[in-house]
C-alpha cells in the first residue's frame, strides 16, 4: 500500500466514515470539549478515497498533541512506512506546536503483529485512550444462536432480570429538546437519572467520569444531514434505565450508527443488584441494535484478561460472558515531533495512569 496524496476537506466527508469514532458527528461532539477537528481525504494506490479525522488539544504550556481515533479506515491493516507517510502529510496541516500525534487503529490483530507493529518507529502509549481490546456479538446471527453462545448463568440472569426489572428506553438524541417544555423536563430528568447513577458507579468502582454537561452535549449534538447518501449513517444516540421496586438502578448509553451498535457507558446501583438489570439491559440494547439493523454490537472495551490481580477483571467477566468474539487491536501508538516535550507528557502520563489504577485497586478491597 502506497500513500498518492493527503488533502484537507470538510467534515461533512467524515460522516460518510463507518466508524463512529472518525465521524463527523464525533468530531462535532468533542469539539465542545476543547478539541479542534481537522479533516483529510487520503488517498492510496490500492483502496477507494476515505476521510481521516484528525482532533488536536491542548495540553500545557500553549502545546497540544493530535490524535487519530480508530483510523485510517483502510480495509487493511496498512503497514509502519504508510501511516509514517501519512502522519508526515497531515502534520503540514497541524499547528507548529503539536507535540505528538497518537493514532488507534481499527483493525483486529495477532499478538505477535501488535508487538512488532509497535517497534516500527512508533512508541507504545503510556495510557490508551480507546481500548485495544473488546467484545463484539454478532448480530447477523438469530437471537436464538446468540443466546446459545452466552454462558448459561448469563441467559439465566437475563430471563430474571426481565422478570425483576422493568427496562424503559429513556431518551434518543432525536427526540432530546431544549425548548423549555414537557420534552425538555422529560429528556433532563432521565439524563440526571443516569448521572446519579454513574456517580454512584464511579465512587464505587474509581472510574473516571466527565461532568454531567458532557453526557448532555452528546444528545445534543444533531447529525448532519449535508450530504443524503450519509443518511443512514447518522447517529442514534439511546439511554435506557432499569428500575426495580420503582427505582432506577441501572442504566447504559448505547450508539447505533450504520452496520455498528456500541455500548458507550453504564452505570449501576449498589443496591438492588439481584435484579440482574446489568443483564437485562444489555439484552434490550442488542435486541435493539438487531432490529435497528447493526451488524455487530461492542461492548466496547475489556482488560487483556480476568487475571485475579487486575482491578477491572470483574468487568472482563461481565462482559465476555455475554459468548461475543474477543477482538484484540494494536494499543495506541504516538509519533513524537518534540521529543522532550513529549517524554514530559509522558512522564506526566503515567503518574496519573498508575494513580488510577491505585485506587480502583484500593476500592476494590473495600
Amino acid at each position: 500500500m502506497l500513500l498518492k496524496q493527503i488533502t484537507p476537506c470538510g467534515l461533512d466527508l467524515c460522516d460518510a466514515s463507518p466508524n463512529f469514532l472518525q465521524s463527523g458527528f464525533w468530531a462535532r461532539f468533542k469539539s465542545a470539549f476543547g478539541w479542534r477537528p481537522y479533516a483529510f481525504l487520503l488517498e492510496t494506490d490500492c483502496e477507494p478515497p476515505s476521510p481521516v479525522l484528525v482532533i488536536v488539544r491542548k495540553i500545557a504550556f500553549g502545546a497540544c498533541f493530535a490524535y487519530i481515533p480508530w483510523g485510517p479506515a483502510c480495509r487493511v491493516l496498512p503497514p509502519p512506512s504508510f501511516l509514517l507517510d501519512a502522519i508526515s502529510s497531515i502534520k503540514k496541516f497541524l499547528p507548529k506546536n503539536v507535540v505528538f500525534l497518537r493514532v488507534d487503529l481499527p483493525h483486529a490483530v495477532d499478538e505477535n503483529l501488535r508487538e512488532s507493529y509497535a517497534k516500527k518507529q512508533f512508541i507504545l502509549s503510556k495510557a490508551e485512550v480507546q481500548p485495544s481490546c473488546t467484545v463484539v456479538i454478532n448480530l447477523e446471527e438469530t437471537l436464538e444462536n446468540i443466546l446459545k453462545k452466552m454462558k448459561s448463568k448469563w441467559r439465566y440472569n437475563i430471563r430474571l432480570g426481565e422478570r425483576k426489572t422493568k427496562v424503559t428506553l429513556a431518551l434518543k438524541n432525536e427526540d432530546f429538546n431544549e425548548d423549555g417544555g414537557e420534552k425538555t423536563k422529560k429528556s433532563l430528568e432521565a439524563l440526571e437519572i443516569f448521572y446519579a447513577l454513574l456517580k454512584e458507579t464511579s465512587a464505587r468502582d474509581g472510574i473516571a467520569v466527565h461532568n454531567f454537561e458532557y453526557y448532555k452535549t452528546l444528545f445534543k449534538i444533531k447529525n448532519s444531514a449535508s450530504k443524503t447518501d450519509c443518511l443512514s449513517l447518522n447517529a442514534d444516540v439511546r439511554l435506557y434505565i432499569a428500575y426495580f421496586e420503582e427505582k432506577p438502578v441501572a442504566a447504559v448509553i448505547t450508539l447505533f450508527r450504520g452496520e455498528e451498535a456500541v455500548y458507550l457507558y453504564g452505570a449501576s446501583s449498589s443496591t438492588g443488584r439481584e435484579s440482574m438489570a446489568s443483564y437485562a439491559l444489555q439484552w434490550r440494547a442488542v435486541t435493539d441494535a438487531k432490529e435497528f439493523g447493526a451488524k455487530r454490537y461492542d461492548f466496547f472495551g475489556i482488560p487483556p484478561s480476568d487475571a485475579p490481580g487486575h482491578p477491572m477483571a470483574g468487568l472482563y467477566r461481565f462482559k465476555t460472558g455475554f459468548g461475543g468474539e474477543i477482538i484484540r487491536r494494536i494499543p495506541s501508538f504516538d509519533r513524537p515531533f518534540k521529543p522532550l516535550m513529549y517524554a514530559a507528557f509522558s512522564c506526566a502520563e503515567t503518574f496519573r495512569k498508575n494513580l488510577r489504577d491505585l485506587k480502583k485497586s484500593v476500592l476494590r478491597r473495600l
